[in-house]
């Protein structure tokens, strides 16, 4: 079993987000992308706020999980492609020590 240490799960081998996590980060992108569509959020402040997220996760073993939320973004309508710097964030792989 591992262990909860800034919101992962800590293992020997390998971490994960807590379950918690991922489910409060789902409740709100689905609100941010409401608020995105209807002008609430200026896009730079959205990409800021992924980013933001994207760091946290990409602590842990995440690369899938990032890879599925960029997917749906595309699928919803949100190309992040073009802007680049978020698709890098889900590039890079964590320092491993």
């Amino acid at each position: 079993m591992g262990i909860t240490f800034l919101g992962q799960r800590i293992f020997t081998t390998h971490r994960r987000l807590r379950r918690e996590n991922l489910q409060r980060f789902r409740k709100r992108l689905t609100q941010r992308l409401k608020d995105y569509r209807k002008g609430d959020i200026h896009p730079e402040i959205f990409e800021l706020q992924l980013n933001s997220w994207l760091g946290h996760a990409r602590q842990a073993d995440t690369w899938r999980l990032r890879r599925k939320i960029f997917y749906y973004l595309i699928d919803e309508g949100l190309n992040l492609f073009e802007k680049g710097a978020a698709w890098k964030l889900l590039e890079q792989p964590r320092n491993k020590k």
